[in-house]
C-alpha cells in the first residue's frame, strides 16, 4: 500500500516591539504571530486535511541597573522548536 499526499502550506507572520528606558530600568518587549493555513489531500484515502492556527512569541527583557557597578537582567522568550 502507497500512498501520494499533495501538501501546501501558507504562513502569515507579523512582528513589532518596543523599547524604552525609564530611570534606573530598561525594558524590551516584542511579539510576533504567525497564522499558518495547510491543506493537504490523501491520494489513498481520498480525504482532504485542513490545519488553521496562530501562534505568538513573545520576548521581555527588564534591566535593572541598580548602581553603576551592579544590573540585574530578567529574560523571556518563545520559541520554535524545529525537530
Amino acid at each position: 500500500m502507497s500512498d501520494y499526499f499533495f501538501y501546501t502550506e501558507n504562513i502569515q507572520a507579523m512582528y513589532g516591539g518596543f523599547t524604552g528606558d525609564f530611570k534606573k530600568i530598561n525594558l524590551k518587549a516584542f511579539l510576533r504571530v504567525e497564522h499558518t493555513h495547510s491543506k493537504g489531500n490523501s491520494n489513498f484515502l481520498q480525504k482532504e486535511f485542513v490545519r488553521d492556527y496562530t501562534n505568538f512569541f513573545p520576548s521581555l527583557d527588564i534591566e535593572y541597573h541598580a548602581s553603576d557597578l551592579h544590573t540585574w537582567i530578567v529574560s523571556y522568550q518563545t520559541n520554535i522548536i524545529n525537530e
